[in-house]
């Protein structure tokens, strides 16, 4: 997963293909209309990555935890490079996190998992 994602969960590409086979008529594919540049972007928005990744069948329990690893993969980076996070700024970002998705659990009528300190 890619850590530089600015919110919410990340995603990533697997190594399993899955081809999308189409077949055209030869006609038709010469003429149809060729993608723009944007068409091209794979920059995604928070609430698309989410839906997306809904889409695809992970649930909000699964989306929290890739947030938190996330957030804890980019936590780490900035100690690495010397950046000092205060603690209150770590519980406010984690607890942001966490209200984000707290409600969204509950709807699903699972129980939400408890990401604890040492996993964040």
């Amino acid at each position: 997963d890619n850590p530089s994602c600015s919110a919410g969960p990340p995603v990533s590409l697997d190594w399993t293909y899955q081809p999308r086979t189409q077949m055209y008529p030869l006609d038709s594919y010469e003429v149809r209309p060729k993608p723009s540049e944007e068409e091209y972007e794979i920059n995604e928005s928070e609430e698309g990555r989410i839906g997306l990744l809904l889409d695809l069948g992970y649930t909000y329990q699964e989306l929290l935890e890739a947030d938190v690893n996330k957030t804890k993969d980019q936590l780490h980076r900035k100690r690495s490079s010397g950046e000092n996070v205060a603690l209150k700024d770590i519980d406010k970002i984690f607890g942001t996190i966490l209200h984000k998705y707290s409600a969204k659990i509950k709807n699903e009528g699972g129980p939400m998992r408890a990401i604890t300190s040492a996993q964040a």
